[in-house]
């Protein structure tokens, strides 16, 4: 079939001198999940009405009625408008029309618009509407729940028992919500073959990872006494990590796509940790879940769910996951034994790398343990769509640009500032408030092997947990969406990592005064955004034996207010990809504004 969409659009035209013929070339046969019987979609487009006349069988415009009645169970993708009829030539004395919305295919189930292409490229330009629909069938089954413990030594001794304190970089996250994402892989292959071999070898494979990274596998011990007692985390003879197994009919094309879709159908992929179970003088939490879905001859999705108190992105995402995608994909430990003995990369466990003179674990959980233990639950209805964005290589130099023609002083500006704060400012625009109202942006930042205020030697780079600092920059609002935002925007955190990161006496130093700033912001009701997730702790190269991910998602953003994913751009092209989770009104007022400015 030709490549040309003029060329695709003539033989569904050339096709239709009987609708029935019509159904057959133009049409896909497909199952309503509400209904469960087979319908078909029909293509209508202007000549379809034509043709409907001369039907061999039913002839004359007093038919049409008729004519339609019999395609009232056919689902219909309705084209209106044409390249023939081309708005964007109408020019009022401002030049050519930006876009045009026909937005009377707002009233069809399905509809399309349809026109030249605004580049002038002879290509041809679609706009698409889709009517959300309530669906009431379960579309992702349970279809088993393992239980993988870590895999005895080579000696045959079971895993020796551990147990780990919290240290000040653990505390800060005992009440935060779990962290959850979900890995994409193309990897088509039938139910049989999914639950004979492409779970075997993840159980295999997780297990043997388990021996490597035991906290994975054991539970937060939660006091019932918090004045008497502090939280640890243990692992100990016979725990283990629940491996769930499941199905699903959801369409992987369109979870995998970058627009905006629907939040909710991604939290079928993500296991539920279980809750605290009561034992004695302390309540039991999991750490880890993990869940295997599915999708019947197109991939599979790998979600994991862990406490923040297990690890941060460095631990969890770039030792941990990485770490059992390498085991998985060579089919044993072999490998990634040798490659940590010639690296020395083996985690360290020890909380003892965490010096703390100060005592700031204890000023933290003084505060904390205020708050009755209770993992948050899943945010459902999220009432949220997702979406992916780009900015290419191109997009991120001429950001760059921007800011250093505005701010000279600044001599550089990282990839990793441009975005986050050209960001920021988009999501800022989207949502109007008060001039005075002030935003801060949260930026994580790795304290591993950084000289700090703090803790000397600095923490070896490969220790398994928590060791996050923090940028924080604070700005008003009316500067933040006006004219120079972005740019005044970047160069305040570009000082901050300067002079608040990068500086040795600067890093961690009043760091047992972080809950009380926290407390000031809530105060003000500031607006806080964040950034999950790094370009360094790139998940989408965790290969399990199918190749990269397709796609990574971070379900964790659903819950937050408001947050924004970052990786490595998917085609090698030295960009970077960002998720969000927004309100559908806020997403397309974002996407308008994300795509007017990087024009300028």
């Amino acid at each position: 079939m030709s490549t040309n969409p003029r060329d695709r659009l003539d033989i569904l035209e050339r096709s239709e001198t009987d609708p029935e013929q019509s159904v057959a070339v133009a049409g896909v046969s497909g199952t309503d999940t509400e209904s469960e019987i087979h319908i078909h979609s029909l293509i209508f487009t202007p000549k379809n009405t034509q043709k409907l006349r001369q039907n061999r069988r039913r002839r004359g415009v007093e038919n049409w009625p008729a004519g339609m009645a019999k395609y009232i169970r056919v689902r219909s993708l309705c084209v209106t408008y044409s390249p023939k009829l081309d708005l964007y030539t109408a020019d009022f004395g401002w030049g050519k029309a930006r876009k045009v919305e026909v937005t009377s295919i707002e009233g069809e189930t399905y509809g399309m618009s349809l026109c030249n292409s605004r580049d002038c490229d002879c290509g041809l330009e679609i706009g698409y509407y889709r009517a959300r629909t309530t669906t009431t069938t379960i579309m992702t089954t349970i279809l088993q729940t393992l239980q993988v413990s870590p895999a005895p030594s080579p000696q045959g001794g079971a895993a020796a028992e551990l147990t780990l304190p919290l240290t000040f970089f653990d505390m800060w996250w005992v009440h935060f919500h779990p962290i959850r994402r979900v890995l994409f892989y193309d990897h088509p292959c039938s139910t049989a073959d999914f639950l004979n071999s492409v779970v075997p070898n993840l159980e295999k494979s997780l297990s043997l990872t388990l021996k490597h990274f035991l906290p994975a596998a054991g539970n937060l011990l939660y006091p019932t006494d918090t004045a008497k007692n502090k939280p640890f985390l243990r692992y100990a003879g016979g725990d283990s990590l629940r491996l769930t197994v499941a199905e699903s009919g959801l369409d992987f094309d369109e979870l995998t796509a970058n627009c905006p879709r629907d939040a909710d159908p991604f939290w079928d992929f993500v296991p539920e940790l279980a809750p605290p179970a009561d034992a004695g003088e302390y309540k039991h939490a999991p750490l880890m879940a993990v869940q295997a879905t599915h999708f019947p001859g197109r991939g599979v999705a790998l979600g994991i769910a862990n406490l923040h108190l297990l690890g941060d992105g460095s631990a969890v995402n770039a030792s941990l996951i990485l770490s059992w995608a390498a085991i998985s994909r060579s089919a044993g430990d072999e490998d990634f034994l040798r490659l940590q003995q010639k690296l020395e990369s083996a985690p360290i466990f020890d909380r003892r790398v965490i010096k703390d003179a100060v005592g700031i674990d204890g000023i933290f959980w003084d505060e904390m343990r205020k708050t009755p233990f209770s993992p948050a639950p899943f945010p459902l209805p999220t009432n949220r769509v997702r979406a992916t964005f780009a900015l290419t290589r191109s997009d991120l130099e001429k950001l760059k640009n921007r800011v250093l023609v505005k701010k000279p002083g600044l001599n550089r500006v990282s990839s990793f500032v441009a975005t986050a704060c050209y960001v920021w400012s988009c999501m800022a625009r989207s949502e109007p408030d008060g001039d005075d109202a002030y935003e801060l942006l949260v930026v994580p930042v790795d304290a591993r092997g950084r000289k700090n205020a703090l803790i000397e030697p600095p923490v070896p780079g490969n220790y398994f947990g928590n060791c996050i600092a923090f940028a924080v920059v604070e700005i008003r609002h009316g500067e933040l969406v006006g004219e120079g935002g972005f740019e005044a925007a970047a160069e305040a955190v570009t000082v901050e990592i300067r002079n608040g990161v990068n500086e040795a006496a600067a890093l961690l130093r009043g760091a047992e005064d972080w809950i009380n700033e926290m407390k000031k912001c809530q105060e003000k009701k500031m607006k806080v955004f964040g950034v999950s997730g790094s370009p360094k702790f790139d998940l989408a190269v965790a290969d399990f034996g199918w190749g990269k991910a397709k796609k990574v998602e971070y379900v964790t953003l659903d819950g937050e207010n408001y947050s924004m994913s970052l990786a490595n751009a998917r085609d090698g092209g030295g960009g970077l990809e960002f998720g969000l989770s927004l309100p559908e009104k806020r997403m397309e007022a974002f996407t308008a504004i994300f795509a007017d400015g990087l024009t300028k």
